[in-house]
This record gives structure tokens, sequence and C-alpha cells, in this order.
């Protein structure tokens, strides 16, 4: 009988480790999969592309939004990093990509390194980062696209890691030098790193000011010097903008903590309550300014208007950590009971734990594009080359340049200055360069996502619908993020009868 119930405790754990293990491989062969893509994986990927192109091309990022070309709001730091590496890969968007993939393998790692650091056990460090690999999808699918975010994730993630080490010059220096990283290359991390910093200085008032000021000192260089490079437009699209973006989404504040946490993440919630519960004050406050910086960032992000799932990750990283902490305290508290309750308690608790690896479960082939997704890419590339002029897409630019055309601003890049509260120069600026655009059919066709657009009010003046990209209703969808894709054709009149 004590034989048996033995194996079902080793057979729970193996599982358990398996289903980790099987998190991890899977993502990795998504990605091996999804990287040499040509085209996108999500709707803006191909608007930093662009962006990557034209610093390789220019030296500059930051300038005068124009139609030709206009930055994203974030920072530059995963932009340089990409730029770097495309002088390999001749591809910009390839670049992207692999520097979110090598970024997320650093997210494992930091999750994995955090937990053995504070459990002093590599089991309980490889189970935390196998469920943060689980929780692929419901993050967004985001870890390997073109987009900052795993860079940001990692970075922060070394923050933490530098914050955790014993007091002294060389940890203060480092926890500051990834804070201001993590900060050049998402604002978020503003929110995240703000606690843990009040933590640091509640602590040892020297040491945590030191990692605050080395972080301050970084960040102000860089941006002084970005600033003067750019002519002033450096701190108008990384500091104006962001804080010009007032519109929430109220549904969010309450659906948040239900639909976003709890119901993707009920047995780690349980597990995180149970170690900061169990733990004495100074660890519990640590990890109570780290879940609240982790949480805050994807809360204040997700209720504002384009927060899609992969704001999420500080909050995700953060729980699945967390889970690793509780794990091993369970399992500490259950050595101090009996041989026969524990091992009831135990396989318990295992079981509970795959419960939550199948929650977070998910068909692996349905974030892979197809194969009449690729040709119908290809088609459309056809369709761009064979105009004689040029050709305007406003959400998917890249795909003229892959056709041996000029690419245009993203229309994400350019909705960030139209939807700002307060009227500016550069709105005015690009709405006259748009409608100077149209009314001299610059453009042989426009090909939009969707019927409404944000640019041109005098469009079918001076344009005529003349059909749909494709007669497939399925294919060339992006597969996370926004639902869309180039559909709408729209020909200068001059070219019509």
């Amino acid at each position: 009988m004590s034989a048996r119930r033995i194996s079902t405790l080793q057979i729970l754990k193996a599982s358990l480790i398996l289903s980790a293990a099987l998190s991890l491989l899977i993502y990795v062969w998504l990605a091996s999969q999804r990287i040499p893509y040509p085209f996108e994986l999500e709707w803006t990927e191909g608007g930093l592309a662009d962006e990557v192109t034209h610093l390789l091309q220019t030296g500059q990022l930051y300038g005068a939004p124009t139609l030709e070309f206009t930055p994203f709001l974030y920072p530059p730091l995963y932009f340089y990093l990409s730029a770097g590496l495309a002088k390999l890969t001749g591809s910009s968007l390839l670049a992207l990509r692999l520097i979110s993939f090598l970024a997320s393998l650093l997210v494992f790692w930091g999750i994995f390194e955090i937990v053995r650091r504070e459990t002093h056990s590599g089991l309980m460090g490889f189970l935390a980062a196998g469920l943060f690999a689980a929780t692929f999808r419901v993050t967004g699918a985001w870890l390997d696209v073109a987009r900052v975010d795993t860079l940001f994730l990692a970075l922060w993630l070394m923050f933490l890691l530098a914050a955790r080490r014993p007091i002294s010059t060389g940890s203060a220096l480092a926890a500051g030098s990834f804070a201001a990283l993590a900060f050049l290359t998402k604002q978020t991390a503003l929110i995240v790193c703000a606690p843990v910093f009040l933590w640091l200085i509640w602590q040892n008032w020297q040491h945590g000011l030191t990692a605050l000021g080395v972080a301050l000192m970084l960040v102000t260089a860089v941006s002084l010097l970005l600033e003067r490079a750019s002519g002033g437009w450096f701190s108008y699209y990384v500091y104006g903008l962001l804080f010009q973006q007032t519109e929430w989404l109220p549904y969010y504040f309450f659906a948040f903590w239900q639909e976003d946490l709890l119901a993707h993440l009920p047995i780690v919630s349980m597990m995180a309550l149970f170690f900061l519960g169990a733990e004495n004050r100074q660890r519990a406050c640590f990890w109570l300014a780290v879940t609240l910086g982790g949480v805050a960032g994807a809360f204040l992000t997700r209720a504002k208007v384009g927060g899609y799932n992969n704001v999420l990750l500080p909050a995700y990283a953060v729980a699945t950590i967390l889970f690793g902490l509780g794990l091993s305290a369970a399992d500490q508290f259950l050595q101090k009971i009996t041989l026969t309750e524990r091992q009831t308690l135990q396989k318990l608790l295992y079981a509970t734990c795959l419960v939550q690896f199948l929650v977070l479960a998910y068909n692996p082939y349905q974030q892979l594009p197809n194969a009449a997704d690729r040709l119908a890419g290809e088609s459309l590339l056809n369709l761009i080359a064979s105009a004689h002029g040029e050709v305007y897409l406003p959400d998917h630019g890249y795909l003229a340049s892959l056709a041996g055309k000029r690419s245009y601003s993203h229309q994400s890049a350019l909705w960030d200055i139209l939807r700002g509260n307060q009227p500016s120069a550069a709105q005015t600026r690009i709405q006259s360069a748009f409608d100077d655009a149209i009314r001299q059919q610059k453009f042989d066709l426009i090909i939009f996502d969707s019927r409404w657009n944000y640019c041109c009010g005098e469009l079918e003046r001076y344009y005529t619908p003349t059909g749909s990209v494709f007669a497939d209703e399925d294919v060339f969808y992006p597969v996370t993020g926004a639902r869309r894709r180039p559909t709408y054709i729209y020909t200068a009149k001059r070219l019509l009868p």
C-alpha cells in the first residue's frame, strides 16, 4: 500500500516536470516555425521593421512626422539592437523577431534563476519557467514577435535579479543599469520598477538611491543625446505622446482581475497568497513590491485603448515566479507533518499544479500561419508590384517594400499623433500631407484594412473602390493581435476611364 502511494506521488511529480518541459519545447518549436515567416504574425510588426530599415538607411530614429516615415512612440534600444542584427540577416523583420526570441530565452532563464536562488531548488525554478512558457497564448502569443515587450520583460527580470543581490556597489550599479535599459525599451518600466526602487530605499537608503541615481543618469544621458540629434522630436514621441493617451476602457477596470488574471491563473493565485502569507516580513515585502509593479504595469496598459494581451506579460511573469516560490513553501510546510498525511497532501498539491497547466493548454497549430497564408501574401505582393505608380497600405507598408516600392508611415504610429487630445503642429502637418496626397492622387492604389479610414476625408472624391484583395475570407490574417489584413482596393480616378 505504501509503495503504491509513493508510486502515485512519483507519477504526479514526473507529470508536472513533463508538463513544464513540454511547454518550453512547444514554445521553442513554435518560434522556430514562426520566425522565418516573411509576413506579419501581428499587424504592426511590419511598421517596426520599417523603422529599423529607416534607421539603417538614415542613422536616425526620431524626426518630424511625415507621410513617408513616422516613428512609433517607443524608446530606441530594441530598434538599435535589431538594426545591428539586421546587418547580418539582411531582413529587418527577421532581426526583430530574433531579438525577441533571444530575449524570451533570457526571460525563461531569469524566472528559473530567480526562483532557484529564492528556494535553492532548480526543480522549482524549472517548473516556474515551464509554467510561464505555458502562458504563451493567454499573454498574446507574443514572445517571438517583432515587438518591444519581450526584451523589456527580460531586462526587467535582470533588474529584479540584481535588486535581490546582497547590498553592494556592484548590485546597485547593476540594478540601476538594467532598470534604465528596460525603460529605454518600453516606458512601462517606469511603473514596474518604481515599487522595487522604493523597497530598495526603504531597506538601505544609500544603496537604493545609488541604484535609482544610476537609472536616472543613464536615461537622462541617452534622452539628451537623442533629443539633440533629433532636433527635439525624441521627447515628443517617447514622452509627449505617451501622456496624451488618456482614452480608457472602463470595462477593464473590473474585467482585468477576473478575465485576465483569475480565470487563467486560479492555482497560481492561491500559491502566491500562500507564499506571501507564510514568508517573513522582509522577503514578503520585496515580493509584494514586485507584484505591485508587475500587476500595476499590466493593469494600467490593459485598461487603455489599444491594450492587447501582451501587456499582461509582467503580471504573468511575477505570477509564475510566485508559483515556484509558493510551491516550494508548501512543500517545505508538508515536511513538518507525518509521512502518511504528507504523501496524501503532496499528491493533492501536485495534482492541483497539473490542473493549472491544463487550464493554460492551447492548440499550438493555431498559432502558425499556413501555406494558404503564404500563397495569399505572395499573390498580394504581385498585385502591388504590378501597379505602375506608388501603392499605399496604411497598415502594412512593409508589403510595398517587399514588392519593390516605397513604404509609407504606419497607421498605428500616425494614430498616436492624430488621436492626441490637444491639437498640435504635428497633427496639422500630418493631416495636411494626407489631404495633399489624396487631392494630387499621389498613389495609384490605396489598400485599406477596413472601410473606415482615419486619414482621407476626401478619399471617394479622388479614388474609386475597385474590389477586394482576397477571394478567400480566411487567409492572410495575423495569428495574433488584431484581426486585420489588406482588403479594400481604391484606385486613383485618373487611371479609370
